[in-house]
Formats: structure tokens, sequence, C-alpha cells
């Protein structure tokens, strides 16, 4: 599913791997009792992966869009 469009292939495995290690930060803050804090980054790397896997190329690009927003806040 990542090299279904291969102008996107890099920034979709980046992403990919942004929520992956959201979700493993997650799920170590809930075994290790904080429940709140883990639950939300659990859900957010849970939308960075379905953003990655079920969006088409015009649907990943918005997603994209509102991502670079975020970043220019720093």
């Amino acid at each position: 599913m990542l090299n279904k469009y291969p102008d996107q292939t890099k920034s979709r495995r980046a992403i990919a791997a942004v929520g992956a290690a959201f979700i493993a930060l997650g799920i170590f803050l809930v075994v290790y009792d904080a429940l709140g804090k883990g639950g939300v980054s659990v859900l957010v790397g849970g939308i960075f992966e379905l953003i990655v896997f079920f969006t088409d190329q015009k649907g990943f690009e918005r997603a994209e869009r509102i991502l670079s927003w975020f970043h220019g806040l720093s």
C-alpha cells in the first residue's frame, strides 16, 4: 500500500513511521500507568496510520498540507 502512489512513497513511509512511534509510545505509557496520555498517543498514531493506508492520492496531499501547517507553528 505504501508504494501504490510512487511519488508519495517516501512521505507515506515517514508518516507511517511517525504513527507507529506514537502507537508504541502510547502502549508504553498505558502499561506504565499513564492511561490518558497513552490513549491520546495511540489515537494520534492510529490517525496517522489511517491517513497513510486508507487515503487516495488527493486525500493524502490534503492531509500533508494540514500536517505542514502544524510544522509552521514551531
